[in-house]
């Protein structure tokens, strides 16, 4: 999917339409959880971060500025790997 598709359904989760969040999931999902099993090294350890990414992007939306919406996605999945290996 191309970058303008992407900011479309991101603009639409920042409105609260729960379809694009799906939709968004089901393109992304794979990316975000195969960069979290690189940093976790846990099948179980990149769900939950797969998962935390997901959420954040649902109550976090309002953050997006524009930019390449999937760097931002995979920027967020990062830091949030790091933390999560820092916390454990």
């Amino acid at each position: 999917m191309d970058n303008e598709n992407l900011k479309d359904l991101i603009c639409r989760i920042q409105n609260r339409d729960r379809d694009a969040l799906t939709q968004l999931y089901s393109l992304m999902k794979t990316r975000v959880y195969g960069l979290a099993l690189v940093y976790t090294k846990s099948d179980c350890d990149a769900e939950d971060v797969m998962q935390t990414v997901f959420m954040n992007v649902w109550t976090k939306s309002n953050t997006y500025r524009g930019g390449n919406p999937s760097s931002w996605i995979m920027t967020m999945t990062r830091n949030l790997a790091v933390d999560h290996i820092r916390a454990n």
